[in-house]
């Protein structure tokens, strides 16, 4: 009899654990599960004089669409080059860990945001631009600073160079200070605009389920075998 329940009481909490992992797949479309297209992800990166880069992608069909965003509200940018599938940043600040190695150290120049990047794919960096001015642009508030569409990157899995949790590396210089500034953050799913972005839930609530699971499960060979 306790054996039956025992059954019982297994298949129950499996198919209850079960139905949380597919309500979450199902709130979100576009998961690692199907294909990728109409996936948005975005970077942002704070820069020195609360100024900020943002850049924002959305996957289509054939093409990875890109739209990149700065806002200085001091209007004192001079100079912006960056590059795109560096590695990932993994301690949560916008330090771009990966340039105490020789390899990348050495690729980044002083002059790097005005003359660009060299040899830089020996960091994983597959798409750069260098040299942008900004001394054209006065203000200097959310604009809406270049655009691009691609094959070479992607958002998806299966796709060419996907570029999720990979980051972004931008090199800045303002008017006023000739030291350029370099900063990293990772591309992220998400959804809403550059402004208003929801950061998509991160594995650590599917990790909560799997351990809750994982406790009901435990708790009746627990009680069975008498510990």
């Amino acid at each position: 009899m306790h054996l039956l329940l025992f059954l019982l009481y297994f298949i129950f909490k499996f198919q209850f654990v079960f139905g949380i992992l597919t309500k979450r797949q199902d709130e979100w479309p576009n998961n690692q599960l199907i294909e990728s297209q109409g996936r948005i992800a975005m970077a942002r990166i704070p820069l020195a004089g609360n100024s900020t880069i943002v850049f924002m992608f959305q996957q289509m069909e054939t093409r990875l669409e890109a739209n990149i965003f700065f806002d200085s509200p001091a209007a004192d940018g001079a100079c912006l080059s960056w590059g795109i599938g560096f590695p990932q940043i993994v301690d949560g600040t916008n330090d771009c860990y990966f340039m105490r190695g020789p390899v990348c150290r050495d690729s980044i120049f002083p002059d790097v945001c005005e003359s660009g990047f060299s040899n830089i794919s020996a960091c994983g960096a597959f798409y750069t631009i260098t040299g942008m001015g900004m001394e054209q642009y006065n203000p200097q508030t959310h604009i809406n600073l270049f655009n691009f569409h691609t094959n070479v990157m992607s958002l998806g899995p299966s796709r060419q160079h996907n570029i999720l949790l990979k980051s972004i590396m931008v090199v800045y210089a303002t008017k006023n200070n000739p030291v350029q500034q370099i900063a990293c953050s990772n591309v992220v799913l998400g959804k809403g605009s550059e402004t208003n972005f929801t950061i998509k839930a991160s594995d650590a609530s599917n990790k909560a389920v799997h351990k809750y699971g994982l406790a009901l499960f435990l708790a009746p060979i627990l009680y069975f075998i008498g510990i």
